[in-house]
């Protein structure tokens, strides 16, 4: 009986009486009775030593062998069998081995050997290998990898892609490498067809599948662009974040028209300004040629009368009909008194504007001497300019006079009786200290101040007849060349008068007549100047050489105490980059910061900045008559520097607003950076900066040149300022040196 000890035969149930074999004999019917005593029980425990849980055997009867239980596993080991102790020296027996007392049995294991599993992607995406697998272990399948343009088709045990990985049931014996197999997908083309606005450029090589980034937007003047449509009629929009291209397609523009408006110019008593007609809604306009108002300076166009409110030109936008009314700043004025000094009377100039220049009044008369002209001192040490001088105060100038001293005369003289030295054939003899005078075919006229020289002075005056060597292909004269010598070599004493007639229609828009001297030396004009009356030019000099008047530049003047530059934000980079010598104020002493920079200006600024030299080629812009004289150097060289291209139409458009997508090309050019074409930019208005000027607009973004205002904006459209030009520039260079 199971879990019991048998005793004996007994002849009661309760098993008090045991038959006794040996002499009980039977008498009768008998039934005999098993009296049986309970066995004691164990409990066997399995440790499994870091194996999966086995369940304990309870209630084992002394004696009794037991079953082995379902084998442990343990990752990375093989199960050996169960011990009768940790180390595993004595293996139980399940066969023969009894349980005689409770008792623990303890598994035994082999580590097993383990392998790496190599992932090749084959010009796929990177995939991690599978380090320490067990021998004869399956391996999970990894993410599939991605590859552009092809379709992924499974793990291979060979390169070529012939025997697949079956992940379920494939085990890993050895180290092995698993090849990643490829079909090529098909590709297609998205052509954009925007419908009458600008071109956009087609998608090609786009995978089977695939969806396409949205390109910029195009542009139509006088509608507003809805997105990119299925069909032409605009019907079914093309989703970019959805939509998948599973043939060639073609996507349409589709367009809805702007209403537009008018722009009124009220100049609010200042010259007519005309109006602007047609302007589509949201776009910006381009600030008009200032109006001017005698005694008043222009401050700028207002929304309102009273001018509160500055409209903006590179940002504020038409939105309905408008008008825009003028500032005006009242100048304040200034008197100008002359001081005859003994001479004739001569009336003060009231009410000169600040600022302004002064025309020069009749001049006086003082019997026995000859009037030389207006100085600020009465001294007479500094002459006033009537062409350059401009007025900033209450101010006195002092008539400079020169005592007519009689002397003989030498040559033919013209007046024989006013002690003045004076001759007419382009020769003179001067005794020491003496005034005198000479006069050349009525061209050229030499005014010698007593006292010039310590020397008896012999001088003569020549016009050079072939005067082609000392002149470049550049040079524009405006009189002859006149060789004018004397007999010693040493400079005067004093300044000495030299008055040139000049052609004036030789003079051209936007130049100045200019008095030049040849440096022998250097074989090279130096600029003289010179103060224009007619058509003449006086000019005081302290030697004689070769003399011409020329036809040059008339443009601003450099100045670095400008009355509108103090506390804006750019006065300090306007102040460095004028001391640099590559950008130029007013004659006015002003900079005008907030100004919007031509193409033109821009461009001169730019070559003068990078400082780089002619080659001796032309333009041959469409509009080449129309550059000013002052920037087609500068343009020239821009073009041979291959950092101007112009329009479409061939044009240059030197008097056109440059906009910040321009100043980015250029400036990128000038850098020799490698833009990228395709590039998408840090901007917020990424979408809105055209594609051309895109790879530019983000190398200037990353390498801190060009930045956008407090929203991140490019606005790339919008115009440049004098300021932000000066500010760009400047960080050209810094970049230059880096």
């Amino acid at each position: 009986k199971a879990g019991f000890t048998f005793e004996g035969w007994y002849k009661e149930v309760a098993g008090t009486t045991e038959w006794q074999f040996g002499t009980d004999t039977v008498t009768s019917n008998v039934t005999l009775y098993a009296k049986w005593t309970a066995n004691p029980t164990y409990t066997v425990t399995f440790d499994s030593q870091g194996g999966s849980a086995v369940a304990d055997s309870a209630g084992v009867s002394a004696g009794a062998k037991i079953a082995a239980p379902a084998n442990p596993t343990k990752a990375g080991f093989t199960f050996v069998g169960w011990y009768k102790e940790a180390a595993g020296s004595t293996e139980w027996q399940f066969g023969m081995d009894t349980v005689t007392s409770n008792v623990t049995l303890y598994a035994k294991w082999t580590a097993n050997p383990t392998y790496t599993v190599t992932f090749d992607s084959q010009g796929g995406s990177a995939v991690a290998d599978s380090a320490g697998v067990s021998a004869g272990a399956k391996i999970t399948a990894p993410a599939n990898p991605t590859k552009a343009g092809f379709t992924f088709e499974g793990w291979y045990k060979e390169a070529a892609g012939t025997t697949e990985w079956q992940f379920g049931t494939d085990t890993v014996t050895s180290n092995v490498t698993l090849y990643a197999k490829w079909t090529a997908n098909p590709t297609y083309t998205v052509t954009f067809d925007s419908q009458g606005g600008s071109a956009v450029a087609d998608s090609t090589g786009v995978s089977a599948g695939a969806k396409i980034t949205a390109p910029a937007n195009p542009t139509k003047a006088g509608f507003t662009f809805e997105g990119w449509y299925k069909e032409a009629a605009g019907t079914t929009e093309w989703q970019f974040g959805t939509d998948t291209v599973t043939s060639n397609v073609t996507l349409y523009a589709k367009w809805t028209a702007n209403p537009t408006y008018t722009v009124a110019f009220d100049s609010q008593g200042g010259s007519v300004v005309a109006g602007l007609t047609d302007i589509s809604a949201g776009a910006k306009i381009t600030a008009p040629a200032n109006p001017m108002k005698a005694g008043f300076t222009f401050e700028g166009w207002y929304k309102e009368v009273a001018g509160t409110t500055e409209w903006q030109f590179g940002t504020d936008t038409v939105t309905s009909n408008v008008t825009l009314y003028a500032k005006w700043t009242a100048n304040p004025t200034y008197t100008v008194t002359f001081d005859s000094q003994g001479g004739s009377a001569v009336a003060d100039s009231a009410g000169v504007s600040a600022g302004a220049k002064i025309a020069a009044p009749a001049n006086p008369t003082k019997a026995g001497f000859t009037f030389v002209g207006w100085y600020k001192e009465a001294a007479g040490s500094t002459e006033w300019q009537f062409g350059t001088d401009t007025v900033t105060s209450n101010v006195t100038l002092y008539a400079k006079w020169t005592a007519i001293v009689a002397d003989h005369e030498v040559g033919v003289p013209a007046k024989p009786d006013n002690g003045k030295v004076v001759v007419e054939i382009g020769e003179l003899l001067l005794p020491v200290g003496k005034t005198g005078e000479v006069r050349y075919e009525n061209a050229v006229t030499i005014d010698i101040p007593a006292n010039a020289t310590d020397k008896e002075l012999k001088l003569t005056i020549d016009r050079l007849l072939d005067a082609q060597g000392l002149l470049t292909e550049d040079d524009v004269l405006a009189s002859p060349v006149y060789e004018i010598l004397k007999n010693f070599s040493e400079n005067f004493l004093k300044p000495v008068t030299l008055t040139f007639a000049f052609d004036a229609k030789a003079i051209g828009p936007n130049q100045k007549a200019a008095v030049y001297y040849y440096d022998e030396a250097k074989k090279v004009w130096v600029e003289v100047g010179g103060v224009v009356n007619g058509n003449k030019i006086v000019v005081e000099v302290d030697h004689f050489t070769k003399y011409a008047v020329f036809a040059v530049s008339d443009e601003p003047a450099a100045d670095i105490e400008f009355d509108d530059i103090s506390g804006h934000w750019a006065e300090k980079l306007v102040k460095q980059a004028i001391g640099e010598g590559w950008v130029k104020g007013y004659a006015d002493r002003t900079f005008k910061p907030n100004h919007s920079v031509t193409r033109a200006e821009f461009v001169v600024m730019l070559m003068n900045a990078l400082k780089l030299p002619a080659v001796g080629m032309k333009t041959d812009f469409a509009d080449k008559a129309s550059i000013p004289t002052w920037a087609k150097d500068a343009v020239v060289r821009a073009v041979q520097a291959g950092l101007v291209d112009g329009y479409e139409d061939g044009t240059f458009r030197p008097r056109a607003p440059v906009t910040r997508a321009e100043m980015a090309a250029m400036i990128s050019k000038a850098l020799k950076l490698a833009v990228d074409s395709n590039a998408t930019t840090g901007f917020a208005d990424d979408a809105s900066i055209p594609s051309w000027a895109k790879g530019a607009a983000e190398a200037m973004r990353k390498l801190g040149i060009m930045k956008g205002p407090g929203d991140n904006m490019f606005n790339g459209d919008s115009r440049a300022t004098r300021a932000e030009a000066v500010s760009v520039l400047l960080n050209m260079l810094a970049q230059q040196k880096e």
